[in-house]
């Protein structure tokens, strides 16, 4: 062999040692990640390029006309958008509050001895592990103000004579929405925490006792810092998913009544599938998309801040 050919073999092996260690972790993503620009990428483009356009779907052949900003200033310029921003604030921070202290609740209760723990750690997870669809459907046959269960449990109780129109009164249905996601969210809250829990070491509960400290000093002083970090990371995430969350509403209340539960994404879904206005829902998906990704945004910087005490 040459040295020409030598020199070739050696350069030959470099870049395919180059290429195995650089760009191979690349070439075996490739495959999902244009899966993904496909199935996500593009409808977020399109999204993003209607919502600079006009395009009426009531008129015969419409097409698309370039607006600028003219949507989002329509958006912003309408009190049933600020209505739709406050329910969603409520809805999201509500129910996300709810949630995490029931699972809280849940996981303080699941970390001590009891007998059948195994059992309630195993049952407790149901609500989380049914679909939301079974989930939505099974409790609006439950809030029925005629034959549901839950008036009938209050009336039985002596709370009420006459039920309330759960889903059917503006009133009460957002709380009873709010409620159903808590009850659907919490277990994942528990196994979060309850996680948490367990990675505390039982030394620091000993040395607290040996202090004297009661039950609410151990938690404030040693159960609640070795959470923080698992809590903060929870919360995050559980705002993300409620306000994100689109079939528990619609199966329920589809927004209403008189649009007492139109929150973002239900009017999002409302201007574009009820009054087929597509450029004025694509600027309301885009702005809560930015939403979601300023969230995901702060959940890694909790994340990377956070990660050694995790």
């Amino acid at each position: 062999m040459t040295v020409i050919e030598q020199v070739g073999c050696r350069v030959g092996s470099r870049w395919r040692q180059k290429i195995e260690t650089s760009w191979m972790p690349y070439i075996l993503l490739a495959p999902t990640l244009i899966l993904l620009l496909a199935v996500v990428g593009y409808p977020i483009g399109v999204a993003f390029w209607m919502s600079f356009h006009h395009l009426d779907l009531l008129r015969p052949n419409p097409t698309p006309k370039f607006v600028g900003l003219e949507n989002y200033a329509e958006m912003l310029s309408r009190p049933d958008f600020w209505s739709a921003v406050t329910r969603s604030a409520i809805y999201t921070i509500g129910a996300s509050m709810a949630a995490f202290v029931l699972g809280l609740a849940v996981a303080l209760l699941l970390n001590e001895r009891f007998p059948l723990r195994r059992l309630f750690r195993t049952a407790f997870m149901l609500p989380w592990a049914l679909p939301l669809v079974v989930s939505a459907l099974t409790w609006k046959v439950m809030l029925d103000p005629q034959t549901g269960v839950i008036n009938d449990l209050l009336r039985w109780l002596g709370i009420v004579e006459q039920g309330p129109m759960w889903l059917q009164s503006a009133d009460w249905a957002l709380p009873a929405v709010m409620l159903i996601d808590v009850w659907k969210d919490f277990p994942m809250a528990a196994l979060f925490l309850l996680g948490g829990l367990q990675a505390i070491p039982i030394e620091l509960y000993e040395a607290a006792r040996t202090d004297g400290a009661n039950a609410w000093q151990r938690f404030r002083h040693v159960t609640w810092p070795g959470l923080f970090g698992v809590a903060t990371i929870l919360f995050l995430l559980q705002s993300v998913w409620i306000f994100r969350r689109f079939t528990t509403i619609y199966v329920l209340t589809a927004g209403g009544p008189a649009k007492a539960t139109e929150t973002l994404v239900i009017q999002t879904y409302i201007e574009a599938f009820r009054n087929y206005e597509l450029s004025y829902a694509s600027a309301l998906g885009v702005l809560t998309l930015l939403v979601t990704l300023g969230f995901a945004g702060l959940y890694k910087r909790l994340l990377r801040g956070k990660g050694a005490d995790l």
